[in-house]
Order: structure tokens, then C-alpha cells, then sequence
């Protein structure tokens, strides 16, 4: 790396405190900690008349000081062959007028490390307070800025440059930056299915918010009660590259609301006004209904608005879709044998006039309503050979009538399939559940996804079940936190609520020759240490760091046993350079290893 700044990094490690690449290209030996008040008024005229032919050879340093007190250094070589003839008269009078307040305090340009959740931590992994994380992931923390103080400035320029340029140069610049880029475009591994193994998961219903595909998805418990869907929360998840998934635990469960009893079934969650809402099912067992939670984040905690259902049609009440059009009407599909909807109000828990039932042909369940340019979509799950198929049907119009267009899936093994259709990053994809984890049957199932392309009349094409997800679309950087539950595959494993600092989930239930795989790391020019944040771990309990494969070349084996509370382990590793597989392969013996929360390179 280039532009460390070796003074405070010393500082900084004789304290205890780790520097990853301490703030760069900055000039500043000292941190600005001023609080000004300054009135300039600058008046500028300057006539330039070049003429100029040259063949150079240039290597810049600059170096600007405002009123703020801001130093810029910038090292540049640059590489380049040009040749311009220009001629240019100028006239341009600017007049500015600014005022702002800044009152900048700092002790330090980099105190530790960005974690994923955007804290700042030193080596040790102790919490700053006093630093954030100016970018979603940035190697170095800023100190946290405050402002006061009053600045006016006022600047007239008026310059005349006439030039008539020939250069013939040739510049070699270096800028040196310390922010994580990944240059490479790819093709990139592909996902595997099903997508989560540390829970059996059903009915996916996606959503995009930010950069980010959320999936929240119902929970197969591992005991099934009475032979029939055991289901008592809905679990959620998230994705940046649709190959690697995050597990954020549980939002909602059906003892959320108050009247629920049992049957957390199908759900699905939209955002409106920053209000995230979560439609749910509920009481099948008993008498089923459509309920409906509130949460200020994506991730929940959800809680019950109304004390009571939302809606209860005629009919069974399940599986619930919501959409909200362009015009900002919402509209609620839901129901298994008959489809009913209802015309949301704005305030998304309440809704107007009647509950209507819409014509769907070979409609059985699990509606997802959403919209492509000016056409509706609906795909559903329908009857095929004793088991469910996925169809779907289109409209002009949000509310039918709706055209049967065709089967997107055929009837598998499992009795019930449930899709899912989302775009993200440019990309098409399908969601549905089969059961494929080992030890999966009708009630316990797994959800996994599918790439798709829509045919120019805007068709669906017909897909089939397939152990192969989509090709990654972004490759992870493995020297910012990684959550240890972010997970391409894993075997043997479980995840929990953590008690860390940050809360969020852990993985747990480790016996030896467990592992994960994270797909896609970005090793860039290799690595010298590896952390990994543990608790309760047993004796003789480590993690070996492979390669593309459970015995492929190894970076290092960390050892993580003794830790009673949560520890921050740091341990020297080697190699690794450019674009791999990971996998961390957990020995040791016994089934309770150690709790792992998550892991970062160096």
C-alpha cells in the first residue's frame, strides 16, 4: 500500500490500536481541530495569452491550503500519449457567496477498522464510539465530525486565456487510495442451491431496498408436529453478490401479535413512507386470517398495529402478495382455491370497500402480484400431477382480467412450490422452494433461486429445478468484518441470537468437520493475519483456512480455543492472492465447539 502515514501508525500501534492503511494522499502531519470564524473576500483578474509546443515528461505534487485549514497532497504519475492543438478565448466572471459552519474536532484519521454493521473497532475489537464509517465499506474510521462557527466568502474571478496548445506528452501518474476496489468484471462462481442449510425455509418472497435483496421466507421447524407444516416464525436474509446470504434471524414470529395461535404460512413485506409492513397468515389451525406488522428497519423487530386481523375472506386466507401501483394505489392479493383481494389505504393497515375475488385459471395458492413497464404479473402455484407447478397470467390492468400466459415451472417432488420474481442489479430472478436438504420432505423445505432472462413479448421461460444458482454478481471483500452467518454453503451448522456487541446472530452447534464456504473472496495480493471473533470455545477447538475446496491449499490453521467470552482472535496466515472460494473448516472434538461470530482478513 502507498501513502501511509507512518507517524500516526506508530502512534497508533504503540497504543494498541490498529491502522489498516491510516488515511491517505493527506498532507497534514496534524489533525485540524479548529474553530473558525472568517469573513474573505477575494478579487481576481487574470489574462493568459500561451502559445505553447511540448513533449514532457511529468511527475505533479500539489499541495492547496483553504480557509477550512485543509491539506491535499497528490502524487501523481501518469502514463500518457496526447496530442492536441487548441485555441480558446475565455471571458467568465463568477461571483460566489457561501456561508457554513465547520468546527472540526479530531484526535486521529484512523483509529481501527470499518466493521460490516458500520461501527469502528481497534484490533482488539473494542467498540469506538467517537469514529464512524463515512462509506458502506471503507478499510480506515473517520472521527466523528462536529460543526460551528461561520464562514462568508465572497469571490470574484474574471479570467481571459487564449492558448493555442500542440503537446506531444507522456505522463506517468500513481494515485494512491486505500478505499477497496474491485476491478474485476467477472464471470464470477455460481450460487449453489438451496440457498440456506442452516434452516429448512419456504414460501421466499424477495424485496430490494437500497443496494441490498432482502429475503424473508417461513421456517420449517427440524421437528414436525403432527405430521403436518410446523411453522412458528419467518426468518429473514440478505445478499449483495446472490451468492453469498446473510441470515438476520427472526423478525416476526406469530406470537408478534396477540390473537395469533399457530401457522406462521407465507408472508410478504413492502415499504412505504419508511414504514416497512409485513403481511402474514395466521391461524389456519384455528380459523385462518390476514394480519399485518410495522417495523421501523427491514429487519424488524415487527410489531402488531391493530390487535386483530386485517382481513378474513370468505375462503381460506393465505399467502398474501402486496403491490403498490404508480399512481400510490396498494392493492392486497391473497387465498388458496379462490383469489381475493382488497384496495389498501394509504395508511397500508387498513382498506376500502369490499373483499373481491378475481378469475384466475388453475389458481391454487401462493400469489405474487408485481408489475414490468405497463404490464401485471401474477405467478401463482397450480395443480400438476399430484403435486404443485408455478403459472403465471398478465394484465393491463392491476385488478384483471387476468391471461393465462403459461407454466414457468413443473410439478416437483414436493407438494407445494411457491415463486418469488424480483430484479436486482440489472438482473431477472425466480424464486421457489423445493426440498432438497438432506432430510427434507413436504415439511421440510428449502428455498432456492434461479437467473432469467424475459422474452421480448415480456414471457417467462420455462425453468427447472437445478442445484446451480446465478453467477455472483459482486465479489466479497474479506479485509471488512464479515458476518460468520453470511454463508454461501455451510454443513452441520446452526445460527442464534448473539449477545455480542451489535447483537445480530452467531453461528452455533459447531462439531468438527463442519464448515462455510464464502464464495467469491477477493484475496487482491494475498494476506499476513486473519481474525475471527469467538466465545465459549473448548479446548483444541481451530479453524483451518482453505482454498477453493475443504482440503485445498491452505492459508493457516487459527487457533480460537480457551475463549470464554467474546474474543477477538488474531492469528498470522499466508497467501492467497486474487479471486477464490473460502472455506473455513471447523475441527476440534465435540459438538459444541465454539460460538463464531465473524472473521476478517488482513
Amino acid at each position: 500500500m502507498h501513502g501511509f502515514r507512518f507517524k500516526e501508525c506508530a502512534i497508533l500501534l504503540s497504543l494498541g490500536l490498529f491502522c489498516f492503511g491510516c488515511s491517505v494522499g493527506s498532507g497534514s502531519d496534524e489533525p485540524d481541530t479548529s474553530d473558525a470564524d472568517a469573513d474573505a473576500d477575494t478579487d481576481t483578474d487574470s489574462d493568459t495569452d500561451s502559445d505553447t509546443d511540448s513533449d514532457s515528461d511529468t511527475d505533479a505534487d500539489s499541495d492547496s491550503d483553504s480557509d477550512t485549514d485543509t491539506d491535499s497532497d497528490t502524487d501523481t504519475d501518469s502514463d500518457t500519449d496526447t496530442d492536441t492543438d487548441t485555441d480558446s478565448d475565455t471571458d467568465s466572471d463568477t461571483d460566489t457567496d457561501t456561508d457554513s459552519d465547520s468546527d472540526s474536532d479530531s484526535d486521529s484519521d484512523c483509529p481501527g477498522t470499518c466493521v460490516a454493521q458500520g461501527e469502528c473497532r481497534n484490533l482488539n475489537g473494542t467498540y469506538l464510539p467517537d469514529y464512524t464509517c463515512p462509506e458502506a465499506n471503507p478499510i480506515c474510521c473517520d472521527i466523528v465530525a462536529t460543526t460551528d462557527g461561520d464562514t462568508d466568502t465572497d469571490t470574484d474571478t474574471d479570467s481571459d486565456t487564449d492558448s493555442d496548445t500542440d503537446s506531444d506528452s507522456d505522463t506517468d501518474s500513481d494515485t494512491d487510495t486505500e478505499s477497496y476496489e474491485d476491478t474485476d468484471t467477472g464471470p464470477w462462481g455460481r450460487g449453489e442451491n438451496p440457498i440456506i442449510q442452516t434452516n429448512y425455509t419456504a414460501d421466499p418472497a424477495p424485496v430490494v431496498y437500497g443496494d441490498t435483496l432482502y429475503l424473508y421466507t417461513t421456517h420449517d421447524e427440524d421437528v414436525t408436529v403432527n405430521d403436518f407444516y410446523t411453522m412458528n416464525d419467518w426468518r429473514l436474509y440478505s445478499t449483495t453478490d446472490m451468492v453469498n446470504w446473510t441470515d438476520h434471524g427472526s423478525p416476526a414470529s406469530y406470537q408478534t401479535f396477540t390473537w395469533g395461535r399457530d401457522s406462521a404460512w407465507a408472508a410478504q413485506a413492502i415499504e412505504r413512507n419508511g414504514t416497512y409492513f409485513l403481511y402474514v397468515p395466521l391461524n389456519n389451525n384455528s380459523g385462518s386470517r390476514i394480519g399485518v406488522a410495522v417495523s421501523d428497519t427491514i429487519v424488524g423487530p415487527y410489531t402488531d398495529p391493530l390487535g386483530t386481523h386485517l382481513a378474513r375472506g370468505a375462503t381460506s386466507n393465505i399467502d398474501p402478495t402486496v403491490f403498490i401501483d404508480d399512481d400510490g394505489q396498494a392493492y392486497m392479493y391473497w387465498g388458496n382455491g379462490t383469489l381475493q383481494y382488497v384496495l389498501l389505504n394509504e395508511d397500508m393497515i387498513s382498506y376500502s370497500g369490499d373483499i373481491r375475488t378475481a378469475s384466475l385459471s388453475g389458481f391454487t395458492e401462493g400469489p405474487w402480484l408485481y408489475k414490468r413497464d405497463s404490464t401485471y404479473y401474477m405467478i401463482y402455484a397450480g395443480m400438476g400431477g399430484g403435486t404443485e407447478k408455478i403459472s403465471y397470467a398478465t394484465s393491463d390492468s392491476p385488478t384483471g382480467p387476468w391471461n393465462y400466459r403459461g407454466d414457468i415451472m413443473d410439478a416437483g417432488r414436493t407438494f407445494t412450490n411457491h415463486p418469488g420474481i424480483v430484479d436486482y442489479k440489472g438482473h431477472s430472478y425466480f424464486f421457489y422452494h423445493d426440498s432438497s436438504l438432506p432430510g427434507g420432505n413436504n415439511y421440510k423445505r428449502s428455498v432456492c433461486v434461479q437467473e432469467f432472462q424475459y422474452g421480448a413479448d415480456g414471457s417467462i421461460p420455462k425453468l427447472s429445478f437445478s442445484p446451480d444458482g446465478p453467477e455472483g454478481i459482486a465479489r466479497l471483500n474479506p479485509f471488512a468484518q464479515v458476518e460468520a452467518e453470511t454463508i454461501a454453503f455451510a454443513s452441520g451448522l446452526k445460527t442464534e441470537n448473539c449477545d455480542d456487541t451489535g447483537g445480530g446472530q452467531n453461528v452455533t452447534r459447531i462439531s468438527g468437520g463442519d464448515y462455510i464456504k464464502v464464495k467469491n473472496v477477493n484475496f487482491r495480493d494475498g494476506v499476513t493475519s486473519f481474525e475471527a471473533r469467538v466465545s465459549s470455545s473448548v479446548g483444541g477447538a481451530s479453524i483451518e483456512l482453505h482454498l477453493d475446496s475443504r482440503d485445498g491449499t491452505s492459508l493457516g490453521t487459527c487457533d480460537v480455543s480457551g475463549q470464554t467470552s467474546w474474543t477477538t482472535v488474531t492469528c498470522p496466515v499466508s497467501g492467497g492472492s486474487g479471486t477464490h472460494d473460502l472455506f473455513l473448516v471447523f475441527s476440534g472434538n465435540g459438538d459444541e465447539l465454539f460460538k463464531f461470530n465473524w472473521w476478517k482478513f488482513n
